[in-house]
């Protein structure tokens, strides 16, 4: 008996430590700030994909601000895969690593898009919004994107790097600022 209370006095005890790795969304989004229709276009250069041939129907790819992780998305399933990489830049092991959130109705959550903020947290841009993952692939929320149209780039933009913009099919923009930072 009294070695059931000492160990539920330690859960009690360190039960906030665990919460607090958590990323609540609002460590993302501004209360109140919303997409906004933007007239300046963001210059994006379309990288190539680059992706190991186990990734069925590669559709994105980039690589982790630290450069030791390139993220794969694909237009099948509903998974973002992570894939080592060397010092040289040469792909290794790898395989699914974030499950994505979708609509029971929905098979595959295909993803369009993919950035990352100064912190390593991941942004992925699929049908069902934009999906925001801590750096070890727990997701964290998903902001609703302002078109249904897919999202054909994720751009860091702004004097402090606060602003994500969004560049839809059709040449659409849509903006908002963030409580984070981006990387170029």
């Amino acid at each position: 008996m009294v070695r059931a209370a000492i160990v539920c006095s330690v859960l009690l005890l360190t039960a906030p430590v665990a919460v607090a790795q958590d990323m609540p969304l609002t460590m993302f989004i501004l209360d109140g700030e919303r997409w906004k229709p933007s007239k300046v276009h963001v210059q994006h250069h379309a990288h190539p994909i680059h992706a190991p041939e186990i990734v069925p129907n590669a559709t994105v790819s980039a690589v982790s601000p630290d450069g030791s992780t390139l993220y794969v998305g694909s237009s099948e399933g509903r998974y973002l895969w992570a894939f080592r990489r060397t010092a040289e830049g040469k792909t290794g092991l790898g395989d699914r690593y974030v499950r994505l959130w979708k609509p029971a109705a929905q098979k595959d959550q295909p993803v369009s898009a993919l950035t990352f903020d100064s912190r390593g947290c991941i942004y992925a841009a699929t049908p069902g919004g934009l999906q925001t993952f801590d750096p070890t692939g727990r997701l964290c929320g998903v902001i609703e994107l302002p078109s249904k149209k897919s999202v054909q780039a994720l751009i860091w933009t702004g004097t402090d790097l606060d602003v994500l913009a969004a560049q839809f099919e059709g040449g659409e923009f849509f903006t908002r600022k963030m409580n984070t930072r981006g990387i170029k």
